[in-house]
């Protein structure tokens, strides 16, 4: 069977091999979604999950992600940056210990970026431990006084596990095997520890406008397109494929919320922030916000 030219439009489907399976399908069919500076975006035809096409396997992602673009990305940096993080950050750890922080209790953040959320896990009284692909982000947070491990968490040793709590803020989407990640998380869990999973929503009305607007012009869209599928995310998974995702590794949910992307944390400038705004006020009567969100639980 030959491979279709993924640069082509017109490619609906994608050679039967391992590194073409959709995550939580296990599908080879796809229809395109548009075109980006990274690829196509195609969408799965049996579960809906959102990928980039061809596939970029975990070693091409690790350096994408080791560069000084990804930590100079204005998405990143804004990130890093924003006023309301630490309320953000709370609320985290509200959901995934409603009963109240225990008195030994531990958490993994895996992708720790420079430790934002660990500082505040730290201050609440948990044991904090984070996993950083990136060096120079590792460091950052060690200046503060994290415990960072640089590398794969799948094969580190990690002497602090098992732990109440593990972490994947804004990291799903990033890597090649969402659905090995999460495998090989669930023994570093204690018997009923919790998974918190936030991450893009391919359903919020954002993303179907960036797809319409390819339609219409094509190519010429692929400067607004490359602000909304970021360079480095690899998966867009929506809510039933996220569900399921959690389930084929093992895990219950227990919650599940959509909500906005923060406008503080909007890196590309006044005029497309002010452009959004009206697609924000869309999707909040529509209730297809950008961002959703799972706290899933490892049974006794």
């Amino acid at each position: 069977m030959t491979r279709p030219d993924p640069r082509s439009e017109g490619s609906s489907s994608i050679e039967d091999g391992p590194d073409c399976v959709f995550p939580t399908c296990g599908s080879r069919r796809w229809t395109v979604c548009c075109r980006t500076s990274v690829g196509i975006i195609g969408r799965c035809s049996t579960c809906g999950v959102i990928r980039v096409i061809p596939p970029r396997n975990a070693e091409a992602l690790a350096n994408l992600h080791a560069t000084p673009e990804y930590q100079s990305h204005p998405y990143f940096e804004a990130r890093r940056t924003a006023d309301l993080r630490q309320k953000r950050h709370d609320r985290v750890l509200s959901l995934l210990f409603p009963e109240g922080i225990p008195a030994t209790g531990s958490v993994l953040d895996v992708g720790c970026d420079t430790g934002d959320f660990l500082a505040a896990a730290k201050a609440a009284g948990l044991e904090a431990f984070g996993v950083e692909v990136s060096e120079h982000s590792a460091r950052v947070a060690r200046r503060r006084g994290i415990d960072v491990a640089v590398g794969d968490v799948l094969t580190l040793d990690l002497a602090a596990a098992p732990f109440d709590a593990i972490t994947l803020i804004d990291v799903i989407e990033h890597v090649a095997s969402p659905l090995a990640l999460l495998r090989g998380l669930v023994p570093l869990l204690k018997p009923g520890g919790r998974i918190y999973i936030n991450t893009p929503n391919p359903d919020a009305l954002i993303f179907s406008a960036g797809n319409l607007l390819h339609a219409l012009i094509g190519d010429r869209a692929r400067w607004v397109l490359d602000k909304l599928y970021v360079p480095y995310h690899e998966h867009y998974f929506p809510e039933a494929s996220l569900k399921r995702l959690v389930g084929e590794a093992g895990l219950s949910g227990r919650h599940y919320q959509r909500y906005e992307f923060p406008l503080s944390d909007f890196g590309h400038g006044l005029v497309l922030k002010a452009a959004i705004v009206p697609i924000f006020f869309m999707q909040a009567a529509l209730s297809r916000q950008s961002i959703h969100e799972i706290v899933s639980i490892r049974q006794q």
